[in-house]
């Protein structure tokens, strides 16, 4: 599982997406929430249901960081992470007006730049169905979750890889 191979034709859609969609069009990716009449946040901010106040969270995938306002006011300290630089300044642009603090860092969730048992809470929406191994990203992510510690998955679809963890 999460070995498949992409062919050039894949790798190269890919990038294009990420560039253009996840970087280019950061600031209209909140249009997402408007197209689906709402829906897109309904399912996001039901994470929210699953975060306790306090603790230290991470949430991976923040996108345009609507979730992440959210988080912030709730953590006692917030941490982000994206592949997308396009997502870590809108979401950094976002937290500033919002006047909230949260360390956003652009890279991957297959290298998480924390130490072990770091998080109380790692929150990830509709990102796992998106990511290339998504157990591989599941073991990075329980890697810094602390003892009791909570994941809170949102994501619609299976992960690419096939594996079912991304799923509700």
């Amino acid at each position: 599982m999460g070995t498949e191979k992409r062919t050039p034709a894949q790798e190269w859609w890919l990038r294009f997406f990420n560039e253009v969609v996840y970087n280019s069009l950061a600031p209209a990716y909140n249009a997402l929430d408007w197209l689906t009449f709402g829906a897109w946040w309904r399912l996001v901010r039901r994470a929210l249901d699953y975060v306790p106040d306090g603790g230290r969270v991470l949430e991976v995938g923040f996108g345009p960081g609507k979730l992440h306002v959210e988080l912030s006011r709730r953590a006692d300290r917030c941490f982000g992470l994206d592949l997308a630089w396009g997502m870590c300044q809108f979401t950094r642009r976002r937290l500033r007006r919002a006047g909230l603090v949260s360390r956003i860092t652009c890279g991957s969730v297959f290298e998480l730049p924390y130490p072990g048992g770091a998080f109380d809470t790692v929150v990830s929406t509709f990102a796992f169905s998106g990511f290339p191994d998504a157990l591989r990203a599941m073991r990075e992510v329980a890697r810094v979750t602390g003892p009791g510690g909570r994941v809170v998955l949102v994501d619609i679809g299976l992960p690419s890889d096939g594996n079912r963890a991304g799923t509700f």
